[in-house]
């Protein structure tokens, strides 16, 4: 920069012009880098919420059957019933609902059949669950599969 008068002071327009460039090209390769993070958050963030419900459930279910009583769980029209140490117990399936007591546990569950069964093996009965969960707007699809053991 050459100044003819001392006082005048100031930025000639090629040199502006390049700190704007130079500015938008920053601006490229940061949104570049970080728009490909932002998107991995929120798909993260996406997964874990449509995984929470599943997994409460199955927790639940779990936590019920450890406390079965010896050949205390019976199958009936998709209707699961453990008799527990702090009394019965009831888990229902009526598309789209999974329900435990008559109180809604889980929504959005498909199975193209009962998604309970039980199963004897080895003396130990075990409590097999099947189905799809397809997340609170419907457009996930989460194959959840799971076997229960007693310890009988």
């Amino acid at each position: 920069m050459s100044f003819s008068n001392p006082k005048e002071r100031g930025w000639t327009l090629l040199e502006l012009t390049v700190v704007i460039v130079l500015i938008g090209i920053l601006s490229v390769v940061g949104s570049n880098l970080i728009a490909p993070m932002i998107q991995g958050y929120l798909l993260n963030s996406v997964s874990e919420q449509a995984l929470s419900a599943p997994s409460s459930a199955i927790w639940q279910i779990r936590r019920d059957y450890a406390m079965t009583k010896v050949n205390g769980a019976t199958l009936t029209n998709c209707a699961l019933t453990l008799n527990t140490l702090n009394g019965q117990i009831q888990y229902g399936w009526s598309q789209p609902n999974l329900s435990r007591n008559n109180a809604l546990l889980l929504s959005q569950v498909v199975a193209s059949t009962c998604p309970f069964s039980l199963s004897v093996t080895g003396g130990k009965t075990l409590l097999n669950l099947a189905f799809t969960y397809t997340g609170t707007n419907g457009s996930a699809q989460i194959p959840v599969k799971t076997v229960l053991s007693s310890f009988e």
